[in-house]
């Protein structure tokens, strides 16, 4: 048997819903190590020039090659 709800329950069960809605979904399966530390460099690389952005890639391939 249902139970009737008050205006105030009704309004916030209506904001719940409309944040729900505009809120990204966060992935539910635990995202891989090359995935977490692919992101770490990107929060790293956002702070740094191209100069240094090309550096650090130049250097990763060059590590890349002779492995």
């Amino acid at each position: 048997m249902e139970t009737e709800k008050s205006p105030a329950q009704i309004k916030r069960r209506k904001a719940q819903d409309e944040k729900r809605a505009t809120q990204p979904r966060l992935p539910s399966a635990r995202i891989s190590q090359d995935e977490a530390d692919l992101l770490e460099r990107v929060k790293t690389l956002s702070g740094l020039s191209y100069k240094d952005m090309i550096l650090i890639a130049v250097a990763d391939l060059e590590k890349k090659l002779n492995e």
